[in-house]
């Protein structure tokens, strides 16, 4: 499979304004996803007949978090005729994936999609393999992340994955998903926002702008090796943007992503091993819950009785230190420790 996609989900009311947003979508994207049930109204044949980039045709129901509240065959009627028209994708929900089953598409992949807006759903790996017999081109399965540990079964289906699939968990809690499965082989796509106060239709979603300037996500491949930042709220974009530069400038092929935790606790730590991280980055807030949940401390962070860095070892086990919160010494730590021989989060 060639490179994970960007697609920018595009929620606004009319033909028009579609036209004009998928303009900005071409220049900064791979895709624009068309959200209709966001749309008082719209005329398919001219938004497919002049779309500058492919696109995704998207007709979501309240049942699954969408807009749309009629009745089931006028949901389903216009992408029919997106297919009959020749959009590259049409996004179905698993529960209705059977009426578009046997439809001829020659020219468009089938998205049978599951999303949760509450919760993680308990199974994830199964409702994958649920997904993956409704005849799907591409799976996307979402749910709603409460906690760091609902990234623990995303993970999990990175690595199980065996076919085009979008594996993402909402909300800020999740946003790294967003970037982390970028890493897999077998990530189809994922998705932001144009940004300048467009609507989000997910919670969670990144700024285009930001998935490009920020994290690189063009660079992302199975060989990045991904760091995190673990704190109770989401960092300044300016500080993930010069934890990133200064991994660049080091010449590393890596990623350091945004994780929130109110606690350090060890379903914490489980998360960072899911997630394959080499290292990870601790707010001030959260050391001493570090220093408390670790067994192995470098002489500094035991003095302190906090950690604000820590590195996976090659034996799997996390070292804990402690540096002051300076971005410029966390980088310059984590080259140093990975050049001594610590774990290169599996990528080789």
């Amino acid at each position: 499979m060639s490179r994970p996609l960007i697609a920018v989900s595009v929620g606004v009311s009319n033909t028009d304004e579609v036209l004009r947003a998928m303009e900005r979508v071409a220049r900064v994207a791979d895709v624009a996803e068309i959200r209709l049930d966001f749309m008082s109204e719209y005329d398919l044949s001219t938004l497919l007949r002049h779309r500058p980039c492919p696109v995704i045709i998207t007709h979501r129901p309240e049942r699954e978090g969408g807009r749309y509240q009629g009745d089931e065959r006028s949901r389903i009627e216009p992408l029919l005729e997106a297919i009959e028209l020749g959009a590259e994708h049409v996004d179905i929900e698993w529960d209705a994936a059977e009426l578009l089953a046997d439809v001829d598409r020659p020219r468009t992949r089938l998205i049978v999609s599951s999303h949760d807006f509450e919760r993680m759903p308990d199974d994830l790996p199964g409702r994958y393999r649920l997904l993956a017999g409704k005849g799907a081109d591409v799976i996307k399965l979402v749910g709603m992340a409460h906690d760091v540990t609902d990234l623990i079964p995303v993970a999990r289906i990175w690595r199980e994955m065996d076919r085009p699939t979008i594996a993402i968990a909402m909300g800020p809690v999740g946003m790294a998903s967003r970037i982390l499965s970028l890493r897999s082989p077998s990530c189809y796509l994922t998705y932001a926002t144009l940004g300048d106060g467009a609507r989000q239709v997910a919670p969670g979603q990144l700024a285009v702008a930001d998935l490009h300037d920020v994290y690189r996500v063009r660079e992302i491949n199975a060989q990045t090796v991904a760091f995190g930042h673990l704190a109770p709220e989401l960092p300044p974009r300016d500080i993930m943007a010069r934890g990133n530069t200064r991994l660049r400038e080091a010449g590393m092929n890596a990623v350091w992503v945004p994780l929130i935790a109110t606690r350090v606790e060890e379903g914490t730590l489980r998360t960072l091993e899911a997630l394959d991280l080499a290292g990870c980055s601790v707010d001030a807030a959260l050391s001493g819950w570090m220093a408390a949940a670790l067994d192995h401390l470098t002489p500094a962070a035991r003095q302190e009785g906090e950690v604000d860095i820590l590195v996976r070892l090659s034996d799997g086990r996390w070292l804990g230190h402690y540096l002051g919160g300076d971005v410029r010494a966390w980088v310059a730590w984590w080259v140093e420790q990975l050049a001594s021989g610590a774990h290169l989060s599996g990528r080789e």
